[in-house]
């Protein structure tokens, strides 16, 4: 059995995600395709913050949800979880807070996939941005109201579409290889061979690794951290 023939068995398979894609690293290297390496070392080691991420890791549109505490006439209350409102923030923020990038490892996403949720939570810094907000009657119950966490939860299945996602990118490319260049792959395959499986990879890199289509997922509900949301403004 060749290697792309393997690949194209494991990518329908159950074998775990992290396997195939180290086939698919050996795939890369035997062919000299740095795109797909690329590809395989930022699936396989998560990427890093400020850089761009496949559409099917995001951006995912969010929800969080606010806990409020506050004064009344029968003494201290708990409002929440509430929605928070976009309009409560500056649109070049909001656009970063109501937005979540996977960026994790593969073999992380694979994890989170086996759970009924992940939850992450703000940290205290922007909890204490989005308090001037409420007391300035720009967001929350009521300027009367103090915000003491906010979060969101991300459920499984979030997690479990983009690990298929990148099942499916190894098995259409390996199928695409398949027709072009049967022995891509293959230890002793020829330059030439060689040479027409790195064409397929660098013809269909935009499409195959998902610089298309931005998601519309919403997701939602307070809990406490998994992953650490960012502050800046400008994270993508």
């Amino acid at each position: 059995m060749t290697l792309l023939q393997t690949v194209i068995d494991e990518a329908q398979g159950t074998v775990p995600a992290t396997r195939l894609l180290k086939r698919m690293k050996v795939l890369g290297t035997r062919i000299g395709s740095e795109a797909l390496l690329d590809w395989v070392h930022r699936e396989l080691t998560g990427y890093p913050a400020h850089t761009p991420v496949p559409t099917y890791r995001g951006p995912i549109a969010i929800a969080p949800e606010g806990i409020y505490h506050g004064l009344t006439a029968a003494g201290l209350a708990q409002l929440g979880p509430l929605p928070l409102a976009r309009t409560a923030f500056p649109e070049d923020m909001a656009d970063t807070l109501f937005n979540w990038d996977l960026r994790e490892p593969l073999a992380t996403l694979e994890d989170a996939a086996r759970e009924e949720q992940t939850s992450s939570s703000w940290p205290e810094e922007l909890v204490r941005f989005y308090n001037g907000r409420v007391r300035q009657g720009k967001g929350g119950p009521g300027s009367d109201w103090a915000c003491v966490s906010v979060g969101f939860r991300i459920p499984r299945w979030v997690y479990a579409g983009v690990v298929d996602q990148i099942r499916t990118t190894a098995l259409d490319l390996a199928l695409g290889l398949e027709q072009a260049a049967p022995l891509a792959g293959q230890p002793d395959a020829g330059d030439e061979t060689r040479a027409a499986a790195r064409d397929v990879v660098q013809h269909n890199h935009y499409y195959l690794f998902g610089q298309f289509d931005r998601s519309n997922l919403t997701i939602g509900a307070s809990g406490t951290a998994h992953q650490q949301l960012s502050t800046d403004p400008h994270r993508q």
